[in-house]
């Protein structure tokens, strides 16, 4: 849920209580808005997180990690 399109896409499918895929009660924008929130918060920092994504050419547009790799020398 880090992810701010995957959040978005499962917060206007899922809320709130009773919403469905077919049947919406959020708009995209309501729901980005959500995602964005919530996305907002300090979240606990993981170890070793450079390891996701070696190659961050090939990461998700949408993951909050940097957009270039930096090394140290």
């Amino acid at each position: 849920m880090a992810r701010l399109l995957t959040a978005t896409r499962f917060i206007k499918a899922n809320m709130p209580l009773g919403a469905s895929y077919d049947a919406p009660q959020l708009s995209d924008d309501e729901a980005y808005d959500v995602a964005a929130y919530i996305n907002s918060f300090d979240r606990p920092k993981k170890a070793n997180k450079e390891l996701d994504y070696p190659n961050l050419a090939k990461k998700p547009k949408d993951s909050p990690y940097p957009h270039t790799q930096i090394i140290l020398v």
